[in-house]
């Protein structure tokens, strides 16, 4: 999953805790936070740091990777497909 924003974030975290059926609670106790912070982290009213953002995902189940931007754009993809 790529992420780009706080809220793509935020939804994601929410979307693989509930796919993983793990509750706020349970997932707050694993990586020593509070159920109020995953709350409101899942809501996009906080922005974790980036040691938070990594306990959260490894926390459920995922890494954390850096990636180099693709060079081409859209824009790019489309004339070298028409040309």
């Amino acid at each position: 999953m790529l992420v780009k924003s706080s809220p793509t974030f935020a939804t994601s975290v929410r979307s693989r805790r509930v796919t993983r059926g793990i509750t706020q609670e349970e997932l707050a106790t694993k990586i020593g936070m509070s159920r109020r912070w995953v709350q409101e982290v899942e809501a996009g009213r906080v922005t974790p740091t980036l040691d938070a953002a990594i306990k959260l995902t490894n926390g459920l189940g995922l890494e954390l990777h850096l990636k180099e931007p693709e060079e081409n754009t859209l824009f790019d993809q489309i004339f070298e497909e028409l040309g």
